[in-house]
């Protein structure tokens, strides 16, 4: 298969590699798009040293599975997905406690740090666990779905902030692509807030007490407890 390999500092080559084969566990993507993180632009200058050549880079990816391993029987070949550039084991404490950025078996697709090396995206085709490919939907391109990995920075950036419906402003330091993930996500919060909020209020106008109240009032009398329809809170409702 075709893949641009990084040979040493700031050498790039197009060039023939194997194609992987799928283990247990595993399925290849042929890959159909791949985002150039800032990481990948430090690994190609050689500035970091976890970019180790030869190797291939590139983890914010999405494609198509064309192979699956034994024991894959949930994901069906043809299946569009985009990937999770981190590579956890899924069996350590930390795995099972839902933090598996802190697995102890961690790897990064399209990294060389000396204790691995674990080539990337940009290629043709590229091999990883089952548990880190999501299944997306045909209305989300391929580009788009390449961009959902940084865009999940931005989306923990915006929780760890600890954002709100009640947020009226928020300061983003940065304006590359995490900083611009980060504003599309606020606004995002806030459309959906609003969303909500035009819900709640619609549902107010035309329930079947607002109903009953206008019913009251061309009649001219009055609801017996008065005054205007107020939101309840029932979550704490004894069923």
């Amino acid at each position: 298969m075709k893949a641009l390999l990084l040979t040493s500092p700031g050498e790039l080559t197009y060039t023939d590699i194997d194609a992987p084969t799928p283990g247990p566990g595993e399925v290849r993507v042929r890959i159909a798009a791949c985002g150039i993180c800032g990481s990948d632009v430090h690994g190609f200058t050689g500035s970091t040293g976890r970019r180790i050549p030869p190797l291939v880079m590139g983890h914010e990816a999405a494609g198509t599975v064309d192979a699956v391993g034994a024991g894959v029987d949930d994901l069906a070949i043809g299946t569009r997905v985009a990937l999770d550039s981190t590579v956890f084991c899924g069996q350590c404490s930390h795995c099972l406690a839902g933090r598996e950025n802190l697995c102890t078996e961690r790897q990064v697709l399209g990294v060389s740090c000396g204790p691995y090396r674990r080539y990337g995206c940009f290629a043709e085709q590229v091999v990883v666990p089952r548990r880190v490919a999501y299944s997306i939907p045909d209305s989300l391109d391929f580009i788009a779905a390449s961009l959902l990995e940084p865009l999940t920075i931005a989306l923990h950036a915006v929780h760890l902030a600890g954002v709100g419906p009640e947020t009226r402003s928020a300061v983003v330091v940065g304006a590359g692509p995490i900083g611009l993930a980060c504003v599309a996500s606020l606004r995002g919060l806030r459309r959906a807030e609003n969303r909500r909020d035009r819900s709640r209020r619609g549902a107010a106008r035309s329930g079947p007490f607002a109903r009953r109240d206008r019913d009251d009032r061309r009649r001219g009398g009055r609801r017996r407890e008065g005054g205007p329809l107020r939101n309840v809170d029932t979550r704490h409702r004894r069923r």
